[in-house]
């Protein structure tokens, strides 16, 4: 699949001609990654004050569906949308009603005329752009930015995103070249609104992988400083989530801190990488001979998933080594173990590995529950994080000696039925009792 599609959720991207068949094919995706339940309004969102952590969970599922439909359905049809922009349910009914509308005809002279009369020259220029983006029409857009002035290009939609805010959703790189080179105070320019935002902060939302290297390098670093505000820990998570490890590891690289700060919603940049284990060699669910081709470096698609792998274990070290500062009760409030038991039930050795390499004394850490690091990967079943423990010397012995806050030792643990999704990757319930079993002897 091509980036063009959906980034692989949909075969194509959405037109008039294909609206019936790509809902059918977005949904099964939906459904398939538990968020129909948001899109579809049969999850209403938890009120925040009484109901936190489902809040934030409502959130966040909300966010993961708005932005598969952002991908899938492309940006010029995106942009039509209003509330779209904040609410998933909203994208998924109005897309037929409005986002697949013919766009709006081009302004006439008698109305070009009447807007230059009532004093709104500047923004019918503006609105020009506006709408020669939407549709498509970069090379018009091109024109029009050549004959405004420097000035005109800073005026706002009413999401007060900017022209080359729109050219970030679009992608649309000779575009915003020539913007830049009218206007590079554009690249500081950043509001409240998601599409408002720093243009590299817009590019990462929306995916756009070039857009987002070409306008990072260009953008001041100083606006992106956690000391100046949100914007760095914005495009940070940003990054993670659209999986442009390459650009987040020069960011981080630049301002440590930003690994272990919140951003507007409270998500920290380590917890959205616990959730990521297609972003490491662990979590790549590869058939006999895909593991086999894995190590030759001719296969292109081999070669850019393991640029990716790389990429994100170097970011995973970064942040441990500006982890390893915090005290206690600093990472009591990063949510720690939270974060641990994301990454142990994803499956991801090298999270774990990485910890331990940077906090070793992280082994010895309890949960609410009383668990350690070795205690959930008993009950997550997760054999190859578990067998981390054997490289501890006499200490097993002493974590192995260790119950949680319901009595439990290892062996209690290990008793647990499996999870569902680990236990059904065995078939037959002979095969399975025998698996079970296996957790004794180790």
């Amino acid at each position: 699949m091509t980036e063009s599609s959906g980034s692989g959720i949909v075969p194509e991207m959405l037109t008039e001609e294909n609206y019936e068949y790509w809902k059918r094919c977005l949904k099964n995706y939906l459904v398939g990654h538990g968020l129909w339940g948001v899109v579809s309004g049969n999850e209403e969102m938890p009120d925040k004050q009484t109901q936190k952590q489902k809040h934030e969970e409502w959130k966040r599922k909300n966010a993961l569906a708005l932005h598969a439909i952002q991908l899938c359905c492309g940006a010029g049809i995106y942009s039509r949308l209003d509330k779209a922009h904040i609410s998933a349910k909203d994208a998924w009914t109005h897309l037929a009603e409005k986002a697949l509308q013919p766009n709006p005809p081009p302004l006439s002279d008698e109305e070009e005329a009447q807007a230059e009369d009532t004093g709104n020259k500047e923004y019918l220029k503006y609105e020009s752009l506006y709408k020669a983006i939407e549709a498509g029409q970069l090379k018009i857009a091109e024109h029009l930015v050549s004959k405004m002035e420097a000035a005109d290009l800073e005026l706002t939609n009413e999401y007060e995103a900017t022209g080359l805010s729109l050219a970030a959703v679009c992608g649309a790189i000779n575009l915003a070249k020539a913007m830049i080179r009218k206007n590079k105070n554009l690249l500081r320019m950043g509001k409240e609104h998601e599409d408002g935002q720093l243009p590299v902060i817009v590019a990462a939302l929306y995916g756009q992988k070039r857009m987002v290297r070409y306008l990072y390098n260009l953008t001041p670093k100083s606006a992106l400083s956690p000391e100046k505000g949100e914007n760095g820990v914005k495009l940070l998570n940003s990054l993670i989530t659209a999986e442009i490890y390459d650009v987040a590891s020069l960011l981080i690289r630049r301002y440590p801190k930003l690994g272990v700060i919140p951003d507007q919603n409270g998500l920290y940049a380590l917890k959205i990488l616990a959730q990521k284990p297609s972003a490491f060699p662990s979590g790549m669910k590869l058939a006999f001979w895909e593991k086999w081709i894995y190590n030759i470096p001719e296969i292109k698609y081999i070669l850019v998933r393991k640029l990716v792998h790389d990429e994100s274990v170097k970011l995973l070290s970064s942040m441990f080594e500006e982890m390893r500062k915090l005290s206690m009760s600093e990472l009591e409030k990063l949510d720690i173990d939270s974060i641990i038991y994301d990454a142990i039930k994803h499956g991801i050795i090298e999270f774990i590995t990485e910890m331990l390499k940077y906090k070793p004394d992280i082994i010895w850490r309890k949960d609410r529950k009383g668990r350690t690091v070795f205690a959930h990967a008993i009950v997550l079943r997760q054999e190859k994080i578990f067998s981390l423990i054997y490289a501890l010397g006499a200490k097993k012995n002493i974590i192995a000696r260790r119950h949680d806050a319901f009595r439990n030792n290892f062996l209690h643990l290990a008793a647990k039925l499996s999870p569902p999704d680990r236990l059904q990757r065995v078939s037959g319930a002979a095969l399975q009792m025998q698996r079970e079993l296996q957790w004794f002897k180790k």
